[in-house]
C-alpha cells in the first residue's frame, strides 16, 4: 500500500487502506461502510493523520519561516541574535510650568513625576523617566519639551546566585525599553552599579556591566548577565538585583492630548501639551519576529552597507517607524562623499517633535556608535509620487445588470490594489498585476484596459513670476506627434482658465486655454531621461496657494518603479473607470 505525502487527510488515508483491503480476496466483497471493519479503519486512518500532523507541525517549527507557534519562533530569534519587542509605552511632551518660591533659582521635576491624560474618557498614567533642571526666568520654572512615558513605575527584585544567571520579570505588560538594571552589593547599602542593555553597547570585554534581556515562552521576560568570561562582568554572589520598569497599557494610550500632572512638593504644576502621546504598540507579533529577526542577523550590529542601516533602524524603532531606506552618499544626485541618506517612513500618528527625537536618537545612538567613522548621517523626507489611472473595460450584459455597481466595483478593486501592494519604499507599480485583478473581479468583465499617467504636484501663487522645476522619479515619454507627454491641472492664466501641455512633437511647453488656443508659447520644457519639468517665470490669477497637478505619460508606463526615497500613491480624484457593454453581434452567417 502506498500513501502520498500530500493525501494525509483523514478521508484519503482511510480510502486508501479500503482500497488496499479490497485488493485481498479475504475481503474483496465487503461493504466496508456498514460493517464492523469500518470503525478499525476509523482508528487507523485517525492514528495515521495524527501522526502525519505531528510529524508536519514538528518539521514546520524546525524553520523560522514556517514556524507557528511562538515559542518555536523566539528560539529560532535567540539563535540569530535577535531580542523581541515588548509592549512599548505611548509618549508625549509637555511643557511644564511652577510658579518660583521667594528666593529660589533652581529648580528639579524629578524622575517619576506623574501625569494623566484621558482617551475617550478612559485615564492612563504618565511619568518622566528623567529628571530635569530650570532656571528662574520671570518668577518661573519653564520645563520645555518634558517627555512623559505612559506607564505605572514597578520593581522587581533578586538575588544573584552564581549558578542560575538568568532572573524572570512576571510581568507580561512591561515595557522592555524602560528597564532600568541596578546591582548592589548587599541588601543593605545605597551604592549600586548600572548595568545596560548589551544591545546599546558598542565595546564588550571582560568588565563591561551589562546584561541580555529575551522573551521566554510564557510571555515574559528574562535578565540575565555574563558568566564572568569575555561577555562582561558577573554580578558578585549575594548582591541585589533591582529592575525598575513601566508596566504599560500599549496602544491604546495614544492620542492623549492634554495632560494634568500631580502636584510637586504641594506646589501646582500647570502643563501645555507640545504633542500628543503616540508611539504605542503591543507586544511584536509572530509575524514580526519572522520578518525582523533574519534582517538583523544579516546587519550583525553593524552599519556598513544602506541595507544594515534599514534592518537596524527598522527593528529598533518599529513603533514609530513603518519603513525605512538608505543609500550611500556616491549614489545620491548629486553625489555627496562621506554620507548615508537615510528616509524614513513615520507611522500616521507621529508628530513632528517625535519625528524629529526620532531621528536624534537614531543619530546620537545608533549611527554614531555603530556606523563607520567618517561616516555622518543625514535624512531625508520621503517624497510622494502619483499615479493616475483611468480603466475602460467591456461587461457581458448577459452577466451583469448594473453596469454602474461594476464600475464601483472596479475602482474599489484598484484602489485596495494600491493599499494593500504599494506606500513603502521600493515598492513598484506593474500594469500587468493591476490588470490582473481587474479581470479577476467578475466572469462579466470580458477584458480590460489601463492607462497609466505619472504626476507630481508644486505650489504657485501670484506673488510673483518664479521659476519651478518638478522632478519626477522616473524617465519620461520622448514627445508624440500625436499626444501631449506633460498636461498640468486648470488654473487662472490673465483672467482665463488655462492649463500647460508640451508643444505635439516637441519637449518645449506652452500655455493653452480651454479652446485649445495658446496663450503662452514657451513656459519651459521637459527632459525625457531625466524626469525633469521646468517651468519658467509662470504666474497664476489666485489669491492662495494653489496646487497644481503636474501630469506626465512614463517612459514605460506598464513598470513604474520610482527612485529611492519615492513613494507611489494613487491619486484617487483623477481615477477614472469606465464599463463598455460589449453586445457581441455579428453579422456573419454560418
Amino acid at each position: 500500500m502506498t500513501i502520498k505525502n500530500s493525501d494525509l487527510d483523514f478521508a484519503n488515508i482511510k480510502q486508501s487502506l479500503i482500497e488496499h483491503f479490497r485488493q485481498s480476496e479475504d475481503f474483496s466483497d465487503y461493504n466496508f461502510d456498514g460493517s464492523g471493519l469500518s470503525s478499525l479503519l476509523d482508528v487507523l486512518a485517525y492514528n495515521t493523520h495524527i501522526n502525519a500532523l505531528t510529524a508536519n507541525m514538528a518539521i514546520n517549527e524546525s524553520f523560522l519561516s514556517s514556524s507557528q507557534i511562538r515559542s518555536s519562533a523566539l528560539a529560532h530569534a535567540e539563535s540569530l541574535g535577535y531580542t523581541t519587542k515588548s509592549r512599548t509605552g505611548s509618549t508625549g511632551l509637555v511643557t511644564v510650568t511652577i510658579d518660583a518660591l521667594s528666593g529660589e533659582d533652581i529648580l528639579t521635576l524629578p524622575a517619576g513625576h506623574r501625569f494623566t491624560g484621558d482617551v475617550d474618557e478612559v485615564s492612563f498614567t504618565f511619568v518622566t523617566q528623567e529628571q530635569t533642571v530650570a532656571f528662574k526666568t520671570d518668577d518661573q520654572f519653564v520645563f520645555e519639551n518634558v517627555r512623559v512615558y505612559e506607564g505605572v513605575s514597578k520593581t522587581s527584585t533578586f538575588v544573584f546566585s552564581g549558578e542560575d544567571n538568568a532572573y524572570v520579570i512576571s510581568d507580561k505588560n512591561m515595557d522592555t525599553s524602560t528597564m532600568s538594571v541596578k546591582i548592589f552589593s548587599n541588601f543593605n547599602t545605597s551604592v549600586y552599579d548600572t548595568y545596560i542593555n548589551i544591545e546599546n553597547s558598542v565595546t564588550i570585554d571582560g568588565d563591561s556591566k551589562v546584561y541580555i534581556v529575551k522573551e521566554v515562552s510564557n510571555g515574559y521576560f528574562e535578565i540575565f548577565f555574563s558568566d564572568g568570561n569575555v561577555l562582561g562582568q558577573m554580578p558578585t554572589v549575594g548582591s541585589k538585583i533591582q529592575v525598575d520598569y513601566l508596566q504599560t497599557r500599549g496602544p491604546v494610550a495614544n492620542g492623549v492630548s492634554s495632560f494634568s500632572a500631580e502636584l510637586l512638593n504641594g506646589r501646582t504644576v500647570t502643563t501645555q501639551t507640545v504633542s500628543a502621546s503616540s508611539g504605542g504598540s503591543e507586544k511584536e507579533s509572530l509575524s514580526s519576529i519572522k520578518r525582523n529577526a533574519p534582517r538583523a542577523f544579516t546587519a550583525q550590529q553593524r552599519l556598513v552597507t544602506g541595507e544594515d542601516y534599514k534592518n537596524l533602524i527598522k527593528t529598533k524603532f518599529a513603533s514609530h517607524i513603518s519603513d525605512v531606506i538608505a543609500w550611500g552618499g556616491q549614489d545620491n544626485i548629486p553625489p555627496e562623499f562621506g554620507k548615508v541618506f537615510v528616509s524614513l517612513n513615520f507611522e500616521d500618528d507621529v508628530d513632528e517633535l517625535s519625528k524629529q527625537d526620532t531621528k536624534n536618537l537614531i543619530s546620537d545612538n545608533l549611527t554614531s556608535n555603530l556606523a563607520i567613522m567618517s561616516i555622518d548621517t543625514k535624512f531625508v523626507d520621503p517624497e510622494m509620487t502619483y499615479i493616475e489611472i483611468s480603466c475602460r473595460f467591456n461587461i457581458d450584459p448577459a452577466r451583469t445588470t448594473s453596469p454602474e455597481a461594476m464600475q464601483v466595483a472596479v475602482k474599489n478593486v484598484i484602489t485596495e490594489h494600491f493599499n494593500s501592494s504599494l506606500g513603502t519604499f521600493d515598492a513598484v507599480f506593474r500594469r500587468s498585476n493591476l490588470l490582473k485583478e481587474i479581470d479577476d473581479i467578475s466572469p462579466s468583465i470580458l477584458n480590460s484596459k489601463v492607462d497609466v499617467k505619472g504626476q507630481q504636484r508644486i505650489e504657485v501663487n501670484n506673488s510673483s513670476e518664479k521659476d519651478h522645476t518638478v522632478n519626477f522619479p522616473y524617465a519620461l515619454a520622448e514627445p508624440d506627434n500625436d499626444e501631449h507627454t506633460v498636461k498640468t491641472s486648470i488654473f487662472k492664466y490673465n483672467g482665463q482658465n488655462a492649463y500647460i501641455k508640451n508643444e505635439i512633437g516637441s519637449t518645449r511647453l506652452q500655455i493653452f486655454d480651454l479652446d485649445n488656443i495658446v496663450r503662452e508659447r514657451n513656459i519651459g520644457r521637459y527632459e525625457p531621461v531625466t524626469g525633469e519639468v521646468f517651468l519658467h517665470a509662470l504666474s497664476v490669477d489666485t489669491v492662495t496657494p494653489l496646487t497644481l497637478k503636474v501630469s506626465v505619460t512614463p517612459a514605460n508606463p506598464s513598470t513604474v518603479r520610482p527612485l529611492r526615497n519615492y513613494i507611489i500613491e494613487l491619486d484617487e480624484d483623477s481615477l477614472i473607470a469606465h464599463a463598455v457593454i460589449d453586445e457581441q453581434t455579428t453579422r456573419v452567417l454560418l
